[in-house]
């Protein structure tokens, strides 16, 4: 039987990784990355990013890399993803301005095309100080 955090841990990166391969499909179908990146098959499934998280994972078997080079991976992961939102963020009110034209939107004000194009340029900055600092 798994201890609770090894169980936690797990379910986890099992998570993220959903979230991971669905926001990168999400931004193919969107336009914000190339079409190859999101090609599925015949069930909708991301061909290529899973190819690619399968020979990372199988590599990582067969080359038996410790726990926390595993668990930096992970956190290199997780900061890939937050700046691909960033990215979409930036780049969001200007391909898609239809989307800032209606009202539920409209009414907000902090979802004003500049609002959110600059609080993603913001965001980005700041991950890009961290990473350069060395904060995980």
């Amino acid at each position: 039987m798994l201890p609770a955090p090894a169980l936690a841990g797990i379910t986890t990166v099992i998570g993220c990784l959903a979230v991971y391969i669905r926001l990168l499909k999400a931004a193919t179908t969107d336009g914000i990355l190339p079409r190859w990146v999101g090609r599925e098959n015949r069930n909708g499934e991301p061909i290529y990013v899973l190819l690619v998280l399968y020979a990372a994972s199988v590599a990582t078997v067969f080359l038996n890399i410790p726990l926390q080079v595993l668990a930096s991976g992970v956190t290199l992961a997780v900061v890939t993803m937050f700046i691909l939102v960033t990215m979409v963020g930036i780049r969001l009110p200007s391909q898609f301005s239809e989307v800032f034209e209606r009202d539920a939107v409209r009414v907000n004000r902090y979802l004003s095309p500049r609002i959110v194009r600059n609080a993603s340029a913001v965001a980005l900055a700041i991950i890009e100080k961290a990473t350069a600092m060395g904060i995980k």
